[in-house]
């Protein structure tokens, strides 16, 4: 994807108009999932997503050419997503903090080379995972999301709660030990 994200960005600087809709071909998906195990909620993950995209839009108009060269996409957008589901929490009445198991991430490239016992297997490890996630405690189940189902790195991590670093590797090798307790696990086995 970093070939892809490059050459989006400079079509970004080029015509943001215009390549706009490729940006958002490329990570609603993600995005979409992403506050869909927070919310449980078609219509409250749409609207949350489609608000962030405004606000990346906005935010990227008012860029100068050479800050949308050095952006690093995937991690701007989730943290621009991230900070208008915090948003919508502040305003809504009701607990949004469960997540919802959904069937994400499985490319047709993998599809094409797994039998489909071995992709149903994989889903249903996934769902068994989110599921023990979910029963974490919020300060654990945030970082175990964002590390191992959204593939952010520490510092993406780090940068998008504001925390140090430190803090949040922290946070998921005690999010891990519990996930392990959770699931009858030895406490060095890897998932």
């Amino acid at each position: 994807m970093d070939q892809d994200e490059d050459s989006l960005l400079v079509q970004l600087t080029i015509n943001i108009d215009r390549s706009f809709e490729t940006l958002m071909t490329l990570y609603w998906p993600q995005l979409y999932a992403f506050i869909f195990r927070r919310t449980a909620s078609q219509h409250d993950a749409e609207d949350i997503a489609s608000e962030a995209f405004v606000r990346a839009y906005v935010a990227l108009k008012g860029y100068p050419v050479e800050r949308i060269r050095t952006l690093k996409l995937r991690p701007w957008l989730y943290k621009i997503t991230y900070h208008e589901y915090c948003r919508f929490i502040g305003k809504s009445s009701e607990s949004a903090l469960s997540m919802a198991c959904i069937e994400e991430g499985i490319s047709i490239e993998q599809e094409e080379e797994q039998q489909p016992e071995n992709i149903f297997e994989s889903v249903e490890r996934r769902l068994e995972l989110e599921g023990l996630v979910a029963t974490l405690p919020e300060r654990y189940r945030e970082v175990i999301s964002l590390y191992y189902f959204e593939e952010l790195n520490y510092q993406e991590i780090a940068d998008l709660l504001e925390q140090p670093i430190g803090t949040v590797k922290s946070s998921v090798h005690r999010g891990l030990r519990l996930l392990r307790m959770k699931s009858g696990a030895q406490p060095d086995q890897v998932y």
